[in-house]
């Protein structure tokens, strides 16, 4: 059986298909209405020292039909850093779905002993 992907704009639509995966094992997708992979990049702004930032709402483009979706987030730093980022400590301190799959709730965290400016990545695929 087939897979397909159709892939564009800000979203993916996934028909119901099987994968098929080189060990033999086998993952049938669902149908999803509406969007099942959607992405965003926020910026942050500057975070102090050793702060978290403010809670920051991300509402999706197109929004999933439930709360069973899978969150990737990553944060970055904004600027370049004089010892190439590896003492820099940068993460997204916390995620939270927000109800009927409209979006989440994102904190971004500096650890660092000076102030970063922050952009957080963001892709969410449905289960």
């Amino acid at each position: 059986m087939s897979t397909n992907f159709n892939v564009g704009g800000t979203g993916a639509n996934v028909n119901a298909h099987q994968i098929n995966f080189s060990d033999g094992s086998v993952q049938t997708t669902a149908a999803i209405a509406g969007g099942s992979v959607v992405h965003a990049r926020v910026n942050v702004g500057t975070i102090g020292s050793a702060l978290i930032s403010l809670p920051i709402t991300v509402d999706w483009a197109v929004p999933f039909a439930d709360n069973n979706y899978t969150v990737v987030a990553q944060a970055v730093i904004g600027e370049a850093t004089s010892d190439g980022a590896v003492t820099s400590i940068i993460n997204v301190a916390s995620l939270e779905l927000l109800a009927g799959g409209v979006g989440v709730i994102i904190t971004a965290a500096n650890a660092d002993s000076i102030p970063h400016t922050v952009v957080v990545h963001l892709i969410a695929i449905h289960d």
